[in-house]
């Protein structure tokens, strides 16, 4: 069978009714196994009320949330029981979730955070927790906007160093471009899923309706890793930049797909 992995930063949780009900309606057309989402800001308001309604209407009916305390909470979304659950919040700007599901006896880890957003260092301090929780006898799939550039992804770094100081952002470094948050999770085992399918340039954000002055330029930011275990098991892989996808939030949606 084919097990399909999406996931998507929304922005500031789908303010706007009609950008809620056009992620509603690409998740039900793409109708993903397991979905990580991030920046679900007051999904938690009104008990839950807009999650609630969002596992309705994509059957995604099993969920984890994680508060965090910036408000940009996490969501992690299955059509499959999740069990053996870590939710962490503290010492994270937004959180990790850790879960496990079994499809006829076969076990998957899935891992979904956000890392921190101004710098490379407070980024390293997140993946040292996360470390904590990576079994490499696990077979693990790892997503999410991880705020980080990737050493296997070809910049123009004067440009892109540039850009940063226009708008006194060191986001991404000052005088070199900084990559050793990937380069880290890719030494816990983690392989890389779009680029076993693409050699060429990908880029998740900017989109058209990009409200980040970060996004100064094509960044590639949002990740869905796999361990080794499962790399040949990996079918597909991707960044959808759609006419649709353009629309729903200010990074472009990743997604997975592994023969189980």
């Amino acid at each position: 069978m084919k097990f399909k992995i999406i996931y998507i930063n929304l922005y500031e949780g789908c303010k706007e009714k009609n950008k809620f009900l056009k992620v509603i309606n690409f998740i039900k057309k793409e109708r993903p196994d397991i979905l990580g989402l991030s920046e679900l800001n007051q999904w938690d308001k009104n008990n839950f009320s807009k999650l609630n309604k969002f596992k309705k209407q994509t059957d995604l009916n099993h969920s984890i949330f994680c508060k965090a305390s910036s408000g940009y909470n996490l969501g992690l979304f299955s059509k499959y029981k999740l069990t053996d659950r870590v939710i962490i919040s503290k010492n994270f700007k937004t959180g990790m979730i850790k879960a496990r599901i079994s499809i006829k006896n076969k076990k998957l880890s899935i891992i979904l955070t956000h890392l921190h957003s101004i710098g490379e260092d407070l980024r390293l301090k997140e993946i040292d927790i996360i470390k904590n929780y990576v079994n490499k006898k696990e077979k693990v799939i790892f997503m999410g906007d991880l705020n980080s550039l990737s050493s296997k992804d070809n910049y123009n770094e004067p440009r892109l160093l540039k850009a940063m100081k226009k708008i006194k952002s060191n986001k991404f470094g000052e005088r070199i471009l900084r990559k050793e948050a990937i380069d880290k999770i890719t030494k816990l085992g983690f392989i890389d899923s779009v680029r076993k399918f693409s050699k060429s340039f990908e880029y998740s954000v900017p989109t058209k309706y990009n409200k980040d002055q970060n996004h100064f330029g094509r960044l590639r930011l949002d990740y869905i890793f796999i361990t080794k275990n499962l790399f040949k098991k990996l079918s597909k892989a991707k960044i959808i930049r759609t006419k649709e996808t353009n629309q729903l939030s200010d990074h472009f949606p990743v997604v997975a797909e592994i023969n189980l």
